[in-house]
């Protein structure tokens, strides 16, 4: 943490990780939520604290063989999604009153691969609470897609509708 006043900086806590921490911060700015790599878990967790931290953690809940990371929380802060296994995502309910209380985790749908925790998060949430995942273009020349060029489809939906008959 760095004070803009007498800019001076100190550790957030004690958290050590062997990977990739990415915190995020609630939208309020009073929650972090980050994933913790250790030894003894071989693998990772979630976890969420108050900001500025009182001490008081709390650990999202994950099922056997799940190793949840790259947290990230909903613009209304009512949610927190993460990684709970390469290859999915799951979002749980926040409830801050009067201690956190995480809900029950969900499937998310998604289009696009999810990342390990050694690696960075292939998703992000806009504004308006859309999920925007990120999909690395195939390596196959014959799908007609380079792996150099992005193609962005825009209003694909008014052109589906245009192409069909009776759309």
């Amino acid at each position: 943490m760095l004070t803009l006043r007498d800019r001076k900086s100190a550790a957030f806590s004690d958290v050590k990780s062997m990977a990739r921490a990415t915190p995020a911060f609630s939208p309020d700015g009073r929650w972090v939520a980050y994933a913790v790599a250790d030894n003894e878990v071989a693998g990772t967790q979630v976890f969420v604290q108050s900001f500025p931290p009182t001490g008081a953690r709390y650990q999202l809940f994950a099922r056997a063989g799940d190793f949840p990371h790259h947290p990230l929380w909903t613009p209304d802060g009512k949610q927190l999604l993460y990684v709970p296994r390469v290859g999915d995502l799951e979002a749980v309910t926040v409830e801050a009153q009067p201690t956190l209380v995480f809900g029950k985790a969900v499937t998310v749908p998604r289009t696009f691969p999810t990342a390990a925790p050694t690696t960075p998060r292939t998703f992000d949430i806009a504004p308006n609470g859309k999920i925007v995942g990120l999909v690395v273009p195939t390596q196959n020349p014959s799908a007609g897609v380079s792996q150099r060029s992005v193609q962005i489809v825009l209003s694909w939906f008014d052109e589906l509708k245009a192409a069909v008959p009776g759309g």
